[in-house]
């Protein structure tokens, strides 16, 4: 495994609008690898649950939605967040590189289209509240 290639994968995320593509290659290269799950730190990341919650509120179309089971790993190397958790019925993955804030989620269901959402992580006041700008893409 080459982790030069999250190099690779963050150029992608910036550059693509093939928002598929982006989640492929980074399948395709580490997120089926066993060793790459092994490697970083379990990490909390507030700001990043709060984002992933407001995704899933608009992209379900539902409010009062709630991220459970959020497990996230930061590569600190590479400044690199990587996780998944659960929202109604749906799962959520995310990457994130927090030198460049940009971020990307997929949601799928087990019976309908997979979402995907290109996000950033900025501060608005002191209450980090979060504004989603219209960056997503749905497959079937």
């Amino acid at each position: 495994m080459n982790l030069a290639k999250l190099d690779d994968l963050k150029q992608r995320l910036t550059a693509t609008h093939a928002f598929k593509e982006v989640w492929s290659y980074f399948f395709d290269h580490f997120g089926e690898q066993p060793e790459f799950m092994q490697l970083g730190q379990r990490t909390e990341h507030a700001q990043l649950k709060q984002i992933i919650e407001a995704i899933g509120q608009q992209a379900l179309e539902q409010e009062n939605v709630s991220a459970t089971n959020f497990l996230v790993n930061h590569i600190e190397e590479y400044q690199f967040y990587h996780g998944a958790c659960f929202m109604n019925g749906y799962m959520i993955t995310l990457i994130y590189f927090s030198d460049i804030d940009v971020g990307m989620a997929a949601i799928a269901s087990f019976e309908g289209p997979t979402t995907f959402a290109r996000f950033s992580c900025v501060t608005l006041d002191s209450e980090q509240q979060v504004f989603l700008a219209p960056t997503s893409n749905q497959l079937n």
